[in-house]
């Protein structure tokens, strides 16, 4: 398996874990075998694409970032709109497609907030004592190197 469907995998799991952390998505798988959680799986990020699909294509219609756009918001306007596009007519598809595109829009993100504490580490964990200035004049040998060692017998 390449970079790139693990990258992907990844990401849908981290968002399933942030979702599910918050309550917003309930943990219970309905399968009991391996196979159909894989299903499961599979199909969360397949919808997890489709999603991100869509709210690509609303801020492609509004010019905007789509990191600006809430998954959040954009998975409850997608199921909320559902059976509207079963019960319209095809005609009017299109029209419920701008609409769905413009309140997809209208729920973006707030900006982010500037950092207040900087990404430093707080406390020195070293076991040893921090040198001083003191330690760093050591003093130099005075003497040839032959003279210094004494060979004991």
């Amino acid at each position: 398996m390449s970079w790139m469907p693990r990258r992907a995998i990844a990401s849908v799991l981290g968002k399933l874990c942030h979702l599910m952390s918050l309550g917003r998505v309930d943990a219970t798988t309905r399968m009991v075998t391996a196979s159909g959680i894989s299903q499961e799986f599979y199909v969360v990020g397949v919808a997890s694409f489709v999603i991100g699909c869509v709210m690509r294509g609303a801020a492609q219609h509004a010019q905007r970032d789509p990191d600006r756009l809430s998954f959040v918001a954009t998975v409850h306007l997608v199921v909320a709109a559902l059976p509207l596009f079963q019960l319209a007519p095809s005609a009017a598809h299109d029209r419920l497609w701008r609409w769905l595109m413009d309140w997809i829009v209208y729920f973006h993100l707030p900006p982010r907030q500037d950092r207040i504490n900087h990404r430093v580490i707080k406390k020195h964990r070293a076991k040893f004592p921090r040198k001083r200035p003191e330690h760093f004049a050591v003093p130099q040998p005075t003497r040839p190197f032959r003279d210094a060692v004494v060979m004991l017998t």
